[in-house]
């Protein structure tokens, strides 16, 4: 596994992350000058929750992104999270990648 670090300008801290279709997305939304991790998000996800990201991650929580191909995929990832995550689990569809 290698790393990419992410140094969105306005952002803190520096991001690093796995490399994966989401990272490199990331990354090109960084090239095209977006300041911040949540303005990044937001090409995929609604302003509220690609906040709710940038807010755990500045909080120094560790953020777990998994790709899933159906619905019976998401419903098992989501119960195995929610019973044994100290803290909150959520779901976005971040879609286009």
């Amino acid at each position: 596994m290698s790393l990419l670090d992410l140094a969105f300008p306005a952002d803190r801290e520096l991001i690093a992350a796995t490399r994966g279709p989401l990272t490199d997305r990331l990354a090109a939304r960084l090239s095209a000058r977006a300041d911040t991790l949540a303005s990044a998000l937001g090409r995929w996800l609604i302003p509220r929750h690609a906040l709710q990201l940038q807010d755990a991650v500045a909080a120094g929580k560790i953020i777990l992104l998994v790709q899933l191909f159906d619905n019976a995929d998401e419903q098992r990832a989501y119960r195995s999270l929610l019973a044994r995550s100290s803290n909150s689990v959520g779901v976005h569809d971040i879609v286009g990648l």
